[in-house]
């Protein structure tokens, strides 16, 4: 019995490291984004750039946001967050940024 147990657990520790392994490559090709990026988490701001070659008010967002978690830098916070970024006070979600 235990040791049936034992081959049970060792199977799904083989089939969890090769799913791992596979979540890796994926997001060094840049086919996933990583888990918990700023760009999911609601203290995270998208920043945006007016469109050059139109003449509406579109607006693109570049590569650049900034948190609003308030966490000092000194304490791991970011100073000019990426979306790809990750930091350990992810809070899933969004933000109505028209009430800031």
């Amino acid at each position: 019995m235990l040791s049936r147990e034992i081959a049970n657990l060792e199977n799904e520790n083989r089939a969890l490291k090769d799913e791992l392994e596979e979540l890796k490559k994926k997001m060094e090709q840049g086919t996933v984004v990583k888990p918990k990026s700023c760009q999911y988490c609601r203290n995270y701001i998208q920043h945006y750039r007016k469109a050059i070659r139109s003449c509406s008010e579109e607006y693109i967002p570049i590569n650049d946001g900034h948190c609003l978690s308030g966490v000092p830098i000194s304490k791991g916070g970011k100073k000019r967050p990426k979306p790809h970024d990750t930091c350990q006070y992810f809070e899933f979600g969004t933000r109505d940024v028209r009430n800031l």
